[in-house]
């Protein structure tokens, strides 16, 4: 909206909403984005908004706050930006995060065990009594969330619930240090707006820090951007889809048989792996001499933001699909130390499966049952293309990668078109 008022005479954000306290609501969410400006002003004054007026009034709360660059006619949410954006200011926003947001981060002191790092963020989501981790579990895949492996899709996976909620000898002994700093806490992609126009310095601008925290374990906002990202773009993937994504982008794994990844993934796994790109290599530079610390530390974090998400009051579909991102991650992690995990366990669904079409054409006789019918696939809401294998004609196997290669870089470019889908 457009407001003059003491204080400030322009464009700005008005942002409503009800809280059960709202004294301390309203307190909790002005004073933590004040904190972020006084933590890191140079940061702040490029990207984080200035909060103008706030006030609480019968369980509701008011906070006005300046608008990014120009306006937000001037600004998209970045998960709304064609791709060759999108990948360019997932690395602006990953870099500048530990550059320049966390230029002055810590190094915990004590050592911590790895479920001990991932309560540090998740607090009571991994409590019985108070989250409600252990009751999805039980109701949508009908297993103890004690057990310590599952499968799904075929694949053996540890259960990250309880991973985190029952230590064993295994975990107590590989106790790491942290890097702690300051995370937004809720960095998905409708939370950074990006400028729609090209400009010398591209810019970008952080909004809603209701759960912005100091002192905490960093490389959450990064694995929290990434999860929130696939899930918005990837809502209706199948089993076998998913699973094949997430492998793609492992990172101590070799690949396992049976991979069905997309030709659109392709780009999607661009966007995803320019995230993790300037974490590693922020660690290569700052921390080298704790390496593969904060590497668990980066794999950790998706497994928290994966039993987040999974917590959540979202969509079902999308409970499943973070809860098996935070299992995949952590066999990534088992496969980095080399800790020793049983690899069987009880299966888990992907998703409820829905009714069937019962046909009602012919009559059916007493002592019968009517025949149903298959949901029919569901097809794309946009065009497709289809990529096939180029043949090597010349004769020499060892030029294989010539004719592979030739298709990945035509599907890699036919994936960074948004409105098009690519099937390999």
């Amino acid at each position: 909206m457009d407001v003059t008022c003491d204080g400030f005479s322009g464009q700005g954000i008005l942002k409503l909403d009800e809280a059960a306290d709202p004294v301390q609501a309203e307190e909790g969410e002005v004073a933590r984005l004040n904190a972020a400006r006084q933590t890191s002003p140079d940061f702040a004054t490029k990207h984080l908004p200035r909060v103008v007026h706030s006030l609480h009034h019968s369980g509701q709360i008011a906070i006005l706050s300046t608008v990014a660059g120009r306006g937000l006619e001037y600004a998209n949410p970045w998960a709304s930006c064609a791709h060759e954006f999108q990948t360019e200011t997932a690395r602006m926003v990953s870099r500048d995060l530990l550059e320049d947001w966390n230029r002055d981060y810590t190094v915990r002191k004590g050592l911590l065990t790895p479920p001990e790092i991932l309560n540090v963020w998740l607090g009571h989501r991994l409590d019985p009594n108070k989250g409600r981790l252990h009751k999805f579990m039980a109701d949508a895949f009908g297993i103890d969330p004690d057990v310590r492996t599952i499968m799904f899709d075929g694949f053996w996976y540890p259960n990250p619930l309880s991973f985190a909620t029952s230590p064993s000898e295994e975990t107590d002994r590989r106790k790491q240090r942290t890097v702690t700093g300051q995370i937004h806490g809720d960095l998905n992609g409708n939370n950074i707006l990006v400028s729609k126009f090209a400009s010398p310095e591209p810019s970008y601008f952080l909004i809603d820090f209701e759960f912005y925290e100091q002192g905490q374990e960093l490389f959450y906002d990064h694995a929290y951007a990434e999860l929130s990202h696939l899930l918005l773009m990837r809502a209706r993937s199948d089993a076998s889809n998913w699973r094949s994504l997430l492998y793609e982008l492992r990172s101590h794994i070799r690949p396992e048989d049976g991979s069905r990844l997309r030709g659109d993934d392709l780009g999607l796994v661009d966007v995803v792996r320019s995230i993790r790109g300037e974490v590693t290599s922020w660690i290569d530079r700052y921390e080298s001499d704790r390496l593969s610390s904060l590497e668990c530390q980066y794999l950790l974090a998706r497994v928290a933001v994966g039993l987040n998400f999974a917590h959540k009051r979202i969509d079902d579909k999308l409970r499943r699909m973070s809860f098996v991102y935070a299992a995949a991650n952590l066999k990534d992690y088992l496969a980095f130390v080399g800790a020793k995990w049983p690899k069987h366990g009880p299966p888990i669904d992907f998703e409820t499966q829905p009714p069937p079409v019962e046909i009602a054409s012919q009559p059916v006789s007493q002592g019968e049952q009517a025949p149903v019918a298959a949901q029919p696939p569901a097809f794309p809401d946009r065009p497709a293309i289809a990529v096939l294998a180029f043949e090597n004609l010349s004769g020499d196997p060892s030029k294989d990668f010539v004719s592979d290669g030739l298709s990945h870089e035509i599907m890699l470019a036919l994936s960074k078109i948004d409105w098009l889908m690519v099937i390999g």
